[in-house]
């Protein structure tokens, strides 16, 4: 059964639904608590409005201090210049390009002004009709794998 399209919801009685919401809410939940434990990020961009939301960890992730927020703008000046057209290419025109899921990696600064490596894997959705109305995906902080990556190739 999908929740989401509802099929089958007319079926149900009221308990049953009841169940089946709160087992949903459960599972949720506990998605968002091993996301918010890992090394890795949540982030969604609404299409239509073009904002790009980051769930909880992103300040963690760039190196901020805790209650401090990072918008989309700020993100954005923080890519190294080298990966501001490869961010372009990958993420603005990705719905034009292709059609499931990309993955691509950048440099951005932290707080202390270091710059970090990223990888960014996403997908886009479409509804019924096949119109793009979200990409969501994860972005996770590979520094170190780089840095190893880099002493075997230069070593």
């Amino acid at each position: 059964m999908n929740l989401y399209t509802g099929d089958y919801l007319d079926s149900l009685t009221k308990e049953q639904l009841i169940l089946l919401i709160k087992r949903e809410k459960e599972e949720h939940q506990d998605i968002l608590d091993a996301v918010t434990g890992s090394e890795i990020i949540c982030w969604v961009y609404d299409i239509e409005t073009e904002r790009l939301i980051f769930r909880q960890g992103s300040t963690r992730l760039f190196g901020g201090k805790k209650g401090q927020v990072l918008s989309f703008d700020e993100i954005i000046k923080r890519i190294h210049p080298e990966d501001k057209e490869l961010l372009s290419l990958n993420f603005m025109n990705y719905i034009d390009k292709y059609q499931g899921s990309h993955e691509y990696y950048v440099r951005i600064r932290d707080f202390e002004d270091n710059y970090r490596w990223m990888a960014s894997k996403g997908t886009l959705y479409r509804d019924e009709i096949g119109v793009a109305y979200k990409i969501a995906g994860t972005v996770r902080d590979i520094s170190e794998r780089k840095l190893i990556e880099d002493e075997k190739i230069y070593n």
